[in-house]
């Protein structure tokens, strides 16, 4: 089974993998791909960097490019891809016969204070600042990030903005139906 997990930044995406992978699941992120190409430039991993080299590799390999370094490091594991973030990205793994798609959702407002929280100097410093750099994931073009197609493709959202033991909950019913669904009994 793969699960690929997409949302906004700060949305919870990296909590949902995390649980995900208790259950025997390996996590791939796409933007890992990112940081170490961002490394190898010896830039700093802002998130302008990482939205502007992560558009030069898909402009340069294809823009399914990320997709495919990760499908070569599951190999035959369960999986769970997280950072989706491209139509093409998106369309490379919904054809491995097992996949799904959920989006992890909150508003803007705890995003930014979530945002705010991180140990990272390149954060965001006001909400506007937030907002536009939202609206730069979500419309993009070409080798950009196109959030609002990916996120109008999703099977399933899981909205976070509640404890983290609802969010286990909601994690562990839609594990339980997908695995039904991939082996016939849904």
């Amino acid at each position: 089974m793969m699960i690929g997990i997409t949302g906004l930044n700060a949305s919870g995406k990296d909590t949902v993998a995390q649980y995900i992978c208790q259950r025997g699941f390996i996590h791939v992120s796409l933007s890992d791909f990112i940081r170490d190409e961002c490394t190898k430039k010896n830039l700093e991993h802002t998130r302008e960097n990482l939205i502007e080299v992560g558009r030069e590799i898909r402009e340069k390999f294809g823009y399914a490019e990320l997709a495919r370094r990760a499908l070569e490091k599951i190999g035959d594991h369960n999986a769970v891809v997280s950072s989706i973030r491209h139509p093409d990205e998106l369309a490379l793994l919904k054809q491995h016969n097992n996949f799904h798609l959920i989006a992890v959702t909150v508003n803007d407002r705890r995003r930014f204070e979530r945002d705010q929280k991180r140990n990272d100097a390149h954060v965001a410093r006001t909400f506007e600042e937030f907002q536009k750099l939202q609206r730069r994931e979500m419309s993009g073009t070409g080798g950009g990030q196109q959030m609002k197609e990916i996120l109008d493709q999703v099977d399933d959202t899981i909205q976070n903005d509640t404890t983290l033991s609802d969010l286990h909950a909601h994690i562990d019913t839609l594990l339980n139906i997908y695995s039904k669904e991939d082996h016939g009994q849904a």
